[in-house]
């Protein structure tokens, strides 16, 4: 039987050359749009644990961040002097997200909370809540209590 054979680009795919740099506490930063693995592995930690969601980010960092960049970053973490932390990576990581997937991870200010309302609001009033209790003596100390169980 003929073995199938599969075949990877040769080189990076130009859109995965784009780079965006951004500034961070006086710093210039560069990133180039990473493989779709890690931006899927971003979304899908989102749902995930701390850990997992931790994973993620430092996954996506060094797979998006340049080496000079990457370098910069982990020396911040890793000083105990230094109050840079892994929730300052949260929002660079968002907008990096934002920048190469050209979709906003958050909604921006001047986006509606709501679908607008069309048409006139109903006038019906909304139905009471039905009464289980009995009105019987005989039935109501056969009923069951609040928790469901059967009284004694």
């Amino acid at each position: 039987m003929p073995v199938k054979k599969f075949t990877t680009a040769e080189e990076i795919p130009e859109e995965r050359q784009k780079t965006v740099s951004f500034d961070l506490d006086g710093t210039t930063l560069t990133a180039r749009k990473p493989k779709t693995f890690a931006m899927v592995e971003m979304a899908n930690a989102a749902e995930g644990d701390t850990l997992a969601q931790v994973q993620a980010l430092v996954h996506f960092m060094n797979e998006t961040l340049d080496g000079e960049s990457r370098a910069y970053i982990q020396n911040r973490m890793s000083d105990p002097d230094d109050t840079f932390d892994l929730e300052d990576l949260a929002p660079i990581s968002n907008w990096l997200l934002e920048q190469f997937t050209a979709r906003p991870t958050t909604r921006s200010s001047g986006s509606a909370a709501r679908p607008r309302k069309t048409g006139s609001a109903s006038t019906a009033r909304a139905r009471s809540q039905a009464s289980t209790r009995s009105t019987s003596r005989q039935t109501a100390s056969a009923t069951s209590s609040k928790s469901g169980s059967p009284a004694a």
